[in-house]
């Protein structure tokens, strides 16, 4: 059961939700808000199996939660997969996310575009490469029309591009792609995707044999886990 503590409610990734457990044990409602908050928590401390088991009870009970309370439930449950290289599992929760999203906001809103990111990144891993690209160019083309070029969401959407040419090999193609979008991300270097594009980059020097230049980008992505992770995030190890 969660914990009032402050007046705040709070939640352990033990935490566990059937049908009717929705209150504490005092009788209080708990608000689907509240619950999300905390996935959210559990989430950026990496606990990605714990956010799920929190997760995975809320989304069979669709009724209980509003529209935007649904998408940003199954926006968190397929990030948390993904991070876990489930992407089999990650997909049709990231699929009903894009579904949902235009419904509940518009076509080519922010939430739109989070969400095909999400199918995309999900596609890639699966190696359904065409289809993920074609997500990732919609996504960077609506980010144009509403004026992002200098966002650090479009240099996210730059690195998911040049991810497609690194899951297939095509390392001098990935590594314009990342340099492209690390421009834009370097003014954002507290962004999550920020350390991933320079491990990506590494990878793409490394595959090139340009290794002085991998190592140093190697250290730096360790470096950026370390002192915004901390070494106790799974993604530090």
């Amino acid at each position: 059961f969660p914990k009032k503590l402050g007046g705040v409610l709070s939640f352990s990734s033990s935490t566990r939700f059937s049908d009717c457990d929705l209150k504490t044990p005092l009788g209080e409602e708990i608000s689907m808000d509240t619950i999300l908050k905390n996935v959210d928590k559990i989430f950026e401390e990496g606990n990605y199996t714990g956010a799920i088991q929190m997760l995975t009870p809320l989304l069979k009970k669709r009724e209980a939660l509003t529209p935007s309370q649904e998408c940003r439930a199954l926006q968190l449950i397929s990030m948390c997969y993904r991070q876990l290289r489930d992407d089999k599992s990650a997909l049709p929760y990231a699929k009903r996310f894009l579904k949902l999203a235009p419904k509940v906001w518009k076509k080519g809103s922010f939430h739109h575009m989070r969400a095909l990111a999400e199918v995309g990144n999900a596609e890639l891993r699966l190696k359904k490469f065409i289809s993920a690209k074609n997500r990732f160019n919609e996504e960077i083309a609506m980010m144009k029309a509403l004026g992002m070029e200098n966002s650090a969401e479009y240099g996210c959407g730059l690195m998911d591009v040049a991810n497609v040419d690194m899951e297939q090999k095509r390392y001098q193609e990935a590594l314009d792609g990342y340099i492209k979008a690390k421009a834009v991300i370097d003014n954002f270097k507290d962004n999550r995707n920020y350390g991933a594009l320079l491990g990506h980059a590494g990878i793409c020097f490394d595959g090139l044999k340009r290794y002085t230049e991998a190592v140093v980008y190697y250290r730096e992505h360790v470096e950026w886990n370390r002192n915004i992770l901390g070494n106790q995030h799974p993604n530090y190890a």
